[in-house]
């Protein structure tokens, strides 16, 4: 992928319906009028609204480094699920990334010299002052609509994009254990939920969040799960032990405890997190996650496809084993089918990381498939039912790349 490719554009925006109820707002705009007459905020001196392309009427918006736009301010209550439908023009052909989208992930444009129709998928976090970005890259922008929709229409977008901007399908079987230490949780899915999962760690973990992967858990599981975010950059064991912190995030009484981040190899630390976790709550599970992006090249380290080695002593994966079995707390390795999947697409390390450490869309397509081969029920018998689930998932995302390549 070209460094013009791996810019960043954005991808939303739009005008505000105020008399609506939040939760049933829909934005829409063509360009046609001007945007900050309408409350979008232009933070550039150059503005973007040009007439030298337009999908509709006669004009679009023209993001690049000197044109920036940001949406008006919106009130979706946190964790509503949010379409976005629009149009994008790169004359070069390229899939420019979309930029962050209230820090709840980022968007790619299908590939083309002409004006390609996308669809994608957020999630509104809350806040006093939420808008959507358009930012950096170089590309036009038409007619662009936002909408709350369910999580299982967002389920079925995330299937979609996936089939059709990523390289092969996701078919990793998850280890049969991968639930021993987390009953509560997958009964509670099981149940139909809702299950408070708490995310805590580094930008990692955040990317993590910002993959949206609890639509697909809820499809998958029929569970409804509510995901609070709680990182700080290059925040280790060793930072959430300290000051309160672990404390604070149990107030908001979390069923479950997501802990990860780019290296966790402070024993000390994650003992003390695991402790203060269960003083507040001892009926809160606790799963640590092995990390996925960051500088862990596959293509470099091999290893990191292959579960963890004890041998290795590079392999800060060993440690996490190590303390969810003195601790008696779940381990996920999403560093294996991270590694595995990235081997074997055909494609550069970079193509799926945003900055050399960070995930782009496609790192973010691939985590919330990972995340829900890990939260999905061990099928009984495990071994028969997971792979019909696999081949089955197969032949559909074949299915999805035949009808998409011939559209």
């Amino acid at each position: 992928m070209s460094a013009c490719a791996r810019r960043y554009a954005a991808v939303l925006a739009l005008a505000v319906a105020t008399a609506t109820p939040a939760a049933a707002q829909v934005f829409f705009t063509d360009f046609e009028t001007d945007p900050q007459a309408s409350g979008w905020f232009i933070p550039s001196s150059t503005p973007g609204v040009t007439t030298a392309q337009a999908y509709s009427g006669t004009h679009s918006f023209y993001v690049n480094p000197s044109a920036l736009l940001w949406s008006p301010l919106f009130t979706y209550p946190q964790g509503q699920f949010l379409e976005v439908d629009y149009k994008a023009l790169d004359p070069t052909g390229t899939q420019i990334g979309g930029g962050p989208v209230n820090g709840s992930g980022l968007a790619m444009n299908k590939p083309g010299t002409g004006w390609t129709s996308n669809v994608w998928i957020t999630r509104a976090d809350a806040g006093p002052a939420v808008r959507m970005q358009f930012q950096g890259g170089l590309a036009y922008f038409d007619d662009v609509t936002i909408k709350p929709i369910t999580r299982a229409a967002a389920a079925q977008i995330q299937a979609a994009n996936f089939a059709t901007l990523m390289p092969q399908p996701f078919t990793y079987a998850a280890p049969a254990d991968r639930q021993n230490q987390i009953p509560n949780t997958i009964n509670r899915l099981k149940g139909g939920g809702p299950l408070n999962v708490a995310m805590v760690g580094d930008s990692i973990v955040s990317d993590t969040y910002s993959s949206a992967f609890e639509s697909l858990v809820q499809q998958r599981t029929g569970g409804t799960i509510n995901v609070s975010n709680n990182v700080a950059g290059n925040a280790g064991a060793n930072y959430w032990s300290q000051s309160g912190r672990i404390p604070a995030i149990m107030a908001g009484h979390p069923d479950l405890v997501l802990f990860g981040g780019a290296t966790q190899s402070d024993a000390a630390s994650l003992r003390t997190v695991i402790q203060q976790i269960r003083s507040a709550n001892p009926a809160t599970e606790i799963v640590l996650m092995a990390p996925m992006a960051s500088y862990n090249n596959p293509f470099q380290f091999t290893w990191l496809a292959q579960p963890a080695d004890p041998a290795n002593a590079g392999d800060y994966r060993n440690t996490l084993i190590a303390m969810a079995a003195e601790q008696g707390v779940e381990y996920w390795d999403l560093t294996t089918p991270w590694a595995q999947y990235i081997v074997g697409s055909g494609l550069p390390y970079d193509d799926f990381l945003r900055d050399g450490v960070h995930m782009s869309a496609r790192g973010e397509m691939l985590t919330a498939d990972i995340m829900q081969a890990y939260f999905t029920p061990v099928p009984e018998p495990s071994s028969l039912a997971l792979a019909g689930l696999a081949g089955g998932a197969v032949v559909a995302w074949r299915r999805r790349k035949k009808s998409a390549e011939a559209g």
